[in-house]
């Protein structure tokens, strides 16, 4: 099984991508924060890690940058999942952060498992 880190400060939603990607054999770990965050991938690893930019303390975008400045992790696939919409906003995120993927809330369960499965071919479960 693949495992899925979301690091989102809003549980509502964390939870709608739990109940989109369990039932699809993947496991999810969450983290409120992207310090908790950091320390899940550090202890327990991941397949990929879909991140808010909206973060209590740290961004995501920070934590991106983190993410790829550690050799252990640096090819990780990260997506960027936000309500930032704006085009400048988009290649802030992608371009600034290091992301592999930048969606925008609300997202589809339908689309949100296209993209996943497609950032690298390692998640179809």
């Amino acid at each position: 099984m693949k495992r899925v880190l979301i690091v989102e400060d809003e549980p509502d939603f964390a939870r709608i991508i739990k109940r989109i990607l369990e039932p699809e054999g993947y496991v999810v770990l969450w983290s409120e924060s992207a310090e908790a965050g950091w320390q899940a991938l550090q202890a327990q690893g991941c397949d990929l890690a879909i991140l808010d930019w909206n973060l209590p303390g740290m961004t995501g975008l920070e934590l991106c940058r983190r993410i790829r400045e550690d050799t252990r992790f640096r090819s990780l696939p990260v997506a960027l999942l936000t309500v930032r919409n704006l085009p400048e906003q988009q290649v802030q995120g992608l371009k600034e952060s290091g992301a592999d993927l930048y969606m925008t809330k609300p997202i589809k369960p339908d689309e949100l498992l296209a993209r996943i499965e497609s950032l690298t071919g390692l998640l179809e479960p």
